[in-house]
């Protein structure tokens, strides 16, 4: 008779047991619904808090944001392809692959960021299309190609070298157009073969480049380029002769940049003194910021 009593009462715990936890699972169902809805909402911090929350969650939302990323309102959509980027859930990749058509710029770049996140190598021929598409504005552009360099997509060299020349655009994109430069450049550098470095080496040139801020973003990835071709003595030296011309830049955050990338790989024995002599030359540059990177580069504190 005890023994039947204990087992009645194993029943009934386990029993309220699964009934506390269907009802708690129900309630934070309904919780998600909620803050999914509020995705959408116009209260930009409201919105954010809403994230916050989603991702502190504790249940697949995986089901929910594709649902979301259909919403006939953008900002749902683009903050939902943000989360999906977060959840580190290859299943993922292909739905945000298809956002990347979606008309509105903001919800294309946030696919292209979330695509970067997941380090989803299938969506790389779909972000070169974004990229190479002058129809398109520049913010997905801009976030594809950060995307194309964290996935050291050397595949898309060739659009990322035609993006940092930088060919003519409408007036109205004109003046913010440095900004896909720069993110061309990063990514080159990021990719780092000999031919991602031959467009930098251009870049970093005042005869081809006329825009400093695309000149430095081009001298630092040089140096990031330098460290991937380390034993490459042939492309090693083609960077080290740049680097020493951009040293020469009337601009001095172009010198600060090529001054900063020595430290960054060695010189071959060949090109050695012809390296420390610049850094010395850098060392008393006029630039104070110049000579912080001299110091830096030569291993001083």
């Amino acid at each position: 008779m005890a023994s039947k009593r204990s087992i009645t009462t194993i029943a009934i715990v386990l029993l309220i047991a699964a009934g506390v936890y269907w009802l708690t699972y129900q309630h934070r169902v309904r919780q998600t619904r909620d803050l999914i809805v509020t995705l959408a909402s116009d209260d930009h911090k409201e919105a954010m808090e809403a994230m916050q929350k989603l991702r502190a969650h504790g249940i697949d939302l995986y089901p929910h944001l594709i649902t979301a990323i259909t919403s006939g309102v953008s900002r749902a959509r683009w903050r939902s392809a943000v989360l999906l980027g977060q959840l580190d859930d290859q299943r993922a990749s292909e739905p945000l692959i298809k956002l990347l058509n979606d008309p509105e710029p903001a919800v294309c770049a946030a696919a292209a960021g979330a695509l970067g996140h997941l380090g989803a190598r299938t969506a790389i021929p779909q972000l070169i299309s974004v990229l190479s598409d002058y129809n398109k504005e520049l913010e997905p552009r801009i976030a594809a190609a950060c995307t194309l360099g964290s996935l050291e997509a050397e595949e898309a060299v060739e659009e990322l070298t035609a993006a940092l020349k930088g060919p003519a655009v409408p007036p109205e994109l004109a003046e913010h157009f440095w900004q896909l430069q720069v993110a061309a450049a990063e990514a080159l550098g990021a990719i780092g073969t000999t031919e991602a470095a031959s467009g930098l080496i251009e870049a970093v040139k005042p005869s081809q480049q006329d825009d400093e801020r695309v000149r430095q973003a081009a001298a630092y990835a040089l140096g990031d380029a330098g460290a991937r071709l380390q034993y490459e003595e042939a492309e090693l030296t083609s960077i080290i002769e740049a680097l020493l011309q951009a040293l020469n830049d009337e601009v001095g955050d172009v010198r600060i940049a090529a001054t900063h990338s020595w430290g960054l790989f060695t010189a071959p024995e060949g090109q050695a003194e012809k390296v420390a002599e610049a850094l010395r030359q850098a060392s008393a540059d006029p630039h104070y910021w110049v000579r912080q990177a001299a110091q830096h580069s030569r291993g001083q504190p």
